[in-house]
């Protein structure tokens, strides 16, 4: 059946078009919102919508407009938003979500710069406490792990 051809539309979007864009003014209005060309419209050979949306599937399987069954399903859907043919739904819709995004919002991750200043002052307090180090000399050289522990001078405390 010419309806089933690649990039045409299926048997039942040409039964469903039919069916919600009946007349010849409804479904000119709907080509030309998807940019198919007027010039092409299948209009003074067909004697019924169901062959007039057949022709149109025709065109579109034969390139008459660049992803036209996509573009001519997103006009449909913008006119009958909760027809489930036309990609519709009650307004819901498919939104993609690169999994960078996903990964965050299920895991949210700290935050790149986390200010340690207390940790800093208290690890040297410490040492200068155990005379490990000189109070002159006293250098952080790292933090280890979420604030359990830390690395002064290549000394953990």
């Amino acid at each position: 059946m010419p309806s089933e051809l690649a990039g045409g539309l299926s048997e039942a979007e040409v039964s469903e078009f039919a069916r919600v864009f009946p007349d010849l003014p409804s479904a000119v209005q709907l080509l030309s919102a998807a940019g198919f060309p007027r010039e092409r419209v299948p209009a003074l050979n067909v004697s019924s919508s169901l062959q007039l949306w057949d022709s149109v599937s025709v065109e579109l399987a034969r390139g008459v407009l660049w992803d036209g069954r996509r573009r001519l399903l997103t006009a449909a859907a913008g006119r009958y938003p909760a027809n489930p043919m036309f990609g519709g739904g009650g307004g819901l819709r498919a939104v993609w979500v690169s999994s960078w995004e996903w990964l965050r919002a299920s895991r949210p991750l700290p935050a790149m710069f986390v200010a340690r200043d207390g940790v800093v002052d208290r690890a040297v307090g410490l040492l200068r406490a155990e005379g490990r180090m000189l109070a002159s000399r006293a250098r952080v050289s790292g933090l280890v792990g979420p604030g359990s522990g830390f690395v002064v001078g290549g000394v953990v405390a």
